[in-house]
């Protein structure tokens, strides 16, 4: 196939401007653009799923871990000395605790937070250091073995220990002096067993209860029982002491305070007698009492005088406006109503006889004398009313003042009285003080008298230690329980941190996540045989194991490699295919041979060319002749004679060798060069593979995938690193390589990472070497062949 270089100019500007579509079939497309960066992935997004397959992944990891853990652990547990533990039960009161109480003299409070802080000063008592060394003096255990650590405790750690002492003995530069003076003091060797007395000792409260279990632990059940009880038995001795010593103390305190309070009580109640005679107030209660009252009553007679005048401020303002005849007052008058019954009867008899008679007549003089009569009376009446409601509203005021004027001299008498008691009410408080003390102090000291015979305890023995039969720990049960429970956490995180630690790439959702890269394929690790015996495939094998085991699972990933590529692309498979990868030993010779030989199988005739021009591997992979090749046709490429390609023993396949390594591979492989040559050849090929150098490092695939109608990059999985996949990816990105995705080689499918891809499909065609198809002896005068298809 081969195509004018306008042509093929215009085919790679399309993919570089992503003008081909990115769907088909409604599925994503496997073709990425060179210059076109697919969405980012969130790298950081950790699924339930992810943790499942790391732990299955690491499970002998894991499994190995927690096997080491439980071992040592029961190794450990069984080479320990077996510890007994006594305990015994007593009953502490608080009540009873303390002769003398001041509750009543500081007054009340505390409640349960004195109750608690009680009984804690108790069990650091019982723990106490002083106690510790009375059971010690007692009992004899300054020279016991295990007090004193001739004997301890048999483990890891003691053995460690011991180890260190007896390097430092060895090594040291001791003299017998200086032994002598390392040597321990009676003092200190006596309180080194009271501490290591201490450290074994246990104090428990039971529940909410007064009841506290003091246990003690040795590797002598006798002597845990006899140290636990002599400890219960000399705290109840030190707590009998403590209350005789706190009765002695308390009472000769409450004898000096008596006699100071009862000194102190006669000079308040003099001073508070002085004081009352010298201000005359020995009746200032009684004088209090009666100002409040004729203060109180004062201040209701204002307010019933202030709501009176209230009420008659109205009707005053209303005589003052001239608006008074309609008062209550007037209205309501019999004696203005009867005169104005009478005017209104005699207007009535003027105004009938005022018809018939004239005014001189004496009968109508009389009545207009009567008329201005009651007219008189009725007016003399309201002024009357009037004159009566300003007085008393005058009045009112004037009282009104007067109230307030007594008001203000009761309270100033009233305050001056409060001033004079106010020293005298602080005599007086003293006074009552500190008689309430002095009867609590002596009601205290009868207290005291009556119970200073009585030996007052608060604390009761309920069980005493008894000597244990069954040792307390190790717990063999226990402790491989435990283990067992590290050690699969502790197996779990090696396994999380060796996966987070492995930075290879290992899945084909790595390539579309790391690198953006469609996937295009994965080919699994060849193997011989199966189960333990199963071995990796020699490389000189793998070059042609799509043709000596064409149904095995190799061989159907590449060719399931080759339908990918065949919808890379809108034309479909690429005339030209440049294959590479990342770094060297990564499988990119392996896949170009492989993806020949399937392309050959399926009846198209096909151009391997060795482009490596850093390490070149096809003659000797194909047993043929490496000069001439691809370097003498670049650089001579109309000498006439020259046979570069060459045929193989898989039927439609070719192979134009590396040639002469040149000292510059990447100015050699330049496109227009490289080109030139691919289209002399390309009429006759319907594909050309090319294999190139690694990207990291060397600039030959960057140069090569210019020529080329697309890219396919290797990564080895387990093997290739995710920096540097994405590294290689953003380098042919940079120069707008035709990049249609990569491929994930060499995989282990036994692996759990690889499980949904796992399947017994494969060998349902047969295994790997049953019936295959081998290929033919390699000629031995291949490098003297006829020169491959006629005309190159």
């Amino acid at each position: 196939m081969r195509s004018d270089d306008d042509r093929d100019q215009h085919h790679h500007l399309q993919r570089y401007e992503g003008r081909y579509p990115t769907e088909t079939g409604g599925g994503r497309a496997l073709t990425q653009p060179g210059g076109m960066v697919p969405p980012e992935y969130d790298d950081d997004e950790i699924s339930l799923a992810d943790l499942w397959l790391t732990i299955r992944k690491h499970k002998w990891t894991i499994i190995s871990f927690t096997a080491l853990v439980v071992t040592a652990t029961v190794v450990a547990t069984a080479l320990m000395r077996p510890v007994y533990k006594a305990t015994a039960t007593v009953q502490i009161n608080e009540q009873g605790s303390q002769i003398l109480e001041y509750q009543d003299l500081e007054g009340t409070g505390g409640g349960g937070g004195r109750e608690r802080n009680f009984y804690a000063t108790q069990y650091e008592i019982l723990k106490s250091r002083s106690l510790a060394s009375t059971v010690v003096e007692d009992l004899g255990l300054v020279d016991n073995p295990e007090l004193n650590g001739e004997i301890g405790q048999r483990g890891v750690m003691a053995g460690i220990g011991q180890l260190k002492q007896v390097v430092s003995q060895v090594f040291a530069d001791q003299g017998d002096a200086a032994a002598e003076e390392e040597a321990p003091t009676p003092e200190e060797r006596r309180a080194m067993v009271v501490q290591r007395l201490r450290q074994k000792l246990t104090v428990t409260p039971v529940g909410d209860s007064k009841l506290v279990e003091v246990s003690f632990e040795s590797f002598d059940p006798a002597l845990a029982a006899r140290v636990s009880n002599t400890l219960v038995d000399e705290y109840i001795d030190a707590n009998l002491q403590r209350n005789y010593d706190a009765g002695d103390e308390a009472r000769e305190f409450l004898q000096s305070q008596l006699a100071d309070m009862q000194a102190k009580l006669e000079r308040s109640d003099q001073k508070l007698q002085d004081f009352a005679k010298e201000r005359g107030i020995a009746d200032l209660d009684s004088r209090i009492e009666l100002a409040n009252e004729k203060l109180a009553q004062l201040e209701t007679k204002l307010t019933e005088v202030q709501q009176e005048k209230l009420a008659t401020k109205v009707k005053y303002d209303r005589i003052r406006n001239g608006n008074g005849d309609s008062l209550p007052e007037i209205v309501n008058s019999e004696i203005l109503n009867t005169l104005q019954e009478q005017l209104v009867e005699r207007r009535s008899e003027y105004s009938e006889l005022s018809g018939k008679f004239k005014p001189e007549y004496p009968r109508m003089v009389e009545l207009q004398k009567r008329i201005t009569e009651l007219e008189q009376q009725i007016s003399q009446e309201t002024a009357r009313i009037k004159e009566s409601i300003i007085s008393r509203h005058e009045g009112l005021v004037q009282q009104e003042e007067a109230i307030k004027e007594s008001i203000q001299a009761q309270e100033g008498q009233l305050l001056t009285l409060n001033q004079r008691g106010v020293q005298y009410n602080i005599l007086k408080r003293e006074v009552e003080t500190n008689e309430e003390l002095y009867n609590g102090l002596l009601q205290r000291m009868k207290e005291i008298g009556v119970a200073a015979g009585v030996k007052e305890n608060n604390i009761a023995v309920i069980d005493e230690a008894r000597v244990p039969r069954n040792p307390f720990k190790p717990n063999m049960t226990l402790n491989a329980s435990l283990a067992l429970v590290l050690g699969v956490f502790g197996g779990t995180g090696i396994a999380f941190l060796l996966q987070f630690l492995d930075n290879t790439v290992r899945r084909p959702e790595d390539l579309e996540q790391i690198a953006h890269l469609p996937s295009l394929g994965l080919v699994p690790r060849a193997k011989k045989g199966r189960g333990r015996r199963a071995a990796d495939v020699e490389a000189d094998e793998l070059a042609f194991y799509s043709i000596t085991q064409p149904q095995s699972e190799v061989s159907e990933a590449f060719r399931s490699l080759r339908t990918s590529l065949m919808f890379s692309s809108p034309e479909g498979m690429p005339g030209r295919l440049l294959i590479t990868s990342p770094g060297a030993g990564e499988g990119k010779t392996t896949a170009a041979t492989n993806m020949a030989c399937v392309l050959a199988q399926n009846g198209e005739r096909v151009l391997l060319v060795d482009a490596d021009l850093r390490k070149p591997r096809m003659h000797r992979i194909f047993d043929i002749a490496q000069v001439p090749g691809l370097t003498e046709r670049i650089a001579r490429r109309n000498l006439a004679g020259m046979n570069c390609i060459h045929p193989t023993n898989v039927r439609n396949l070719y192979v134009l060798p590396s040639g002469t390594v040149p000292p510059n591979p990447a100015e050699l492989l330049a496109p227009e060069r490289l080109r030139a040559v691919l289209d002399d050849v390309g009429e006759l090929f319907d594909h050309i593979i090319i294999d190139s150098a690694p990207v990291l490092g060397l600039a030959d695939a960057l140069v090569l995938s210019r020529s080329a109608d697309g890219v396919v990059l290797i990564a080895s999985g387990g093997k290739t690193t995710k920096e540097s996949l994405r590294y290689a990816a953003g380098r042919l990105r940079q120069v707008r390589a035709p990049l249609l995705g990569g491929a994930l080689n060499a995989v282990d499918l036994s692996s759990p990472d690889y499980n949904y891809y796992t399947s017994n499909y494969y060998y349902a065609y047969g295994e790997p070497g049953d019936g295959g198809a081998g290929l033919p002896a390699r000629a031995e005068n291949a490098s003297r062949r006829s020169g491959g298809p006629d005309g190159v």
